[in-house]
């Protein structure tokens, strides 16, 4: 995997490193990120390989009552 950071292309990464990076906050749902398998950058939280990194998604709040 490669991660784009400030523009730039960082790694390879394997998927033990990005778990790594989502603990440290260097990996976002928004970040983008590449691999031969995807073949082009993708919000990580839209590929579903990465998917899990993220736990689910919080829910919105509810609406004011």
């Amino acid at each position: 995997w490669h991660i784009a950071v400030a523009g730039q292309s960082q790694g390879p990464f394997s998927e033990q490193d990005l778990v790594q990076a989502v603990q440290a906050g260097k990996l976002t749902r928004a970040t983008n990120v590449w691999s031969p398998s995807i073949g082009t950058w993708t919000p990580a939280a839209q590929v579903p390989q990465l998917g899990y990194l993220f736990g689910p998604a919080t829910p919105p709040p509810p609406p004011p009552g």
